[in-house]
């Protein structure tokens, strides 16, 4: 992992959060968390995401499973889970920072047909949060979907094939196998279209298309 891009991406973040709080951006799919403390756990639905941290580090409880994450590892969550979440390394002088990609089953399930066929691999764990590490093509995409936060004009025809970039670095990686179960949501089969999944209360974004609800980061 870069650590100049990494770098870039945390500046990035911190300018665009400008103060604490989890912030909704005009990429729909898109919102932005700063902390300059540690917080509280906090119960939330954690739908179908990407969560990567740029600064500090964040844990997620499922049940009785813990999941800790920082700049070298992000979560994955493939379906809709009541989760507590809870930043436990964040300071004035080097803030938690972080983001948040909501994965739309639909749009999973349109790219997986047209990766066509991969390597077998073995079939996604019942759970459905993952932790896996910050492969250097995944975090280029992520900062490139952030820069074009400075360049609003350029969100509706960037903004979605950098965000199907990412969707496919993950189907890459070794978490294929989850996004395949992300695709499936609501039942419908792995290939094939399905219909947004884990919302349970949506907000309107600047760009006007569907963003995840939820937590970010």
């Amino acid at each position: 992992m870069s650590g100049s891009t990494l770098a870039e991406l945390a500046a990035l973040v911190e300018r665009q959060a400008g103060g604490d709080g989890r912030h909704p951006t005009a990429i729909g799919a898109l919102s932005l968390s700063r902390y300059s403390k540690p917080t509280e756990p906090v119960m939330a639905v954690c739908g179908p995401s990407l969560c990567l941290v740029a600064g500090g580090r964040k844990r997620v409880i499922l049940g009785d499973e813990m999941y800790t994450y920082d700049p070298a590892r992000f979560l994955l969550a493939s379906v809709a889970l009541p989760v507590a979440g809870q930043v436990v390394e964040a300071s004035p002088a080097a803030p938690y920072l972080a983001l948040r990609i909501g994965l739309d089953p639909g749009h999973v399930a349109e790219l997986i047909a047209e990766a066509g066929p991969v390597e077998p691999a073995d079939p996604a764990p019942a759970r459905g949060l993952a932790i896996s590490p910050v492969e250097p093509p995944l975090l280029d995409a992520v900062v490139r979907l952030v820069r074009l936060l400075d360049a609003p004009r350029e969100i509706g025809v960037l903004g979605p094939l950098v965000l199907r970039e990412i969707t496919y670095r993950l189907l890459l990686g070794e978490q294929g196998p989850r996004l395949r179960q992300i695709a499936a949501v609501d039942g419908g089969p792995a290939g094939s279209p399905g219909r947004s999944a884990g919302s349970r209360t949506t907000s309107p974004s600047r760009s006007g298309s569907k963003a995840w609800p939820a937590r970010s980061g």
